[in-house]
């Protein structure tokens, strides 16, 4: 097993990846958050694997402070997936017990304390209506609102 600092010319040789100039940035910007939007075919799941091997392996940060969030659990099992290949393909070692890789809607909802009967009925939910309830505090009422894809498609 190699060290686990990389040089990112190095992981794009070993993943046969050759990003283009707006790919590339995505993958190297550490200023924080960030989010990815993107059509389908665009390399959004390939960035966001090497962003995460960018962040473990040459910027050296731990696991347990990478979090990547996705729209489905299908996304987020195949991001996982992808991530523990690209790892072991690089023939390096990294603890991934720690690390972070959700639906958005899991995440909010354990955050605000949400139990998995609730999560699954949300889920459940939002794949059926694309819409989930929500407690409007002004009102103090639940509200069934759009997500963000409804919203576009009106």
């Amino acid at each position: 097993m190699e060290d686990r600092v990389l040089d990112l010319e190095r992981i794009y040789e070993i993943i046969d990846f050759h990003p283009t100039k707006q790919q590339e940035k995505a993958i190297t910007n550490v200023a924080g958050p960030q989010l990815i939007i993107a059509g389908p075919g665009s390399g959004k799941t390939q960035v966001l694997v090497l962003r995460c091997l960018y962040l473990l392996l040459v910027k050296n940060v731990p696991p347990s402070k990478i979090l990547i969030c996705t729209y489905t659990e299908k996304a987020a099992a195949s991001l996982e997936d992808r991530i523990r290949r690209a790892i072991r393909d690089l023939k390096v070692e990294v603890d991934l017990t720690e690390f972070w890789v959700e639906t958005i809607l899991s995440k909010i909802a354990s955050e605000l304390g949400m139990n998995k009967s609730t999560i699954w009925y949300m889920k459940k939910r939002l794949e059926r209506t694309g819409s989930i309830r929500l407690y409007d505090k002004t009102k103090h009422h639940f509200q069934w609102r759009p997500t963000l894809d409804s919203i576009q498609q009106k």
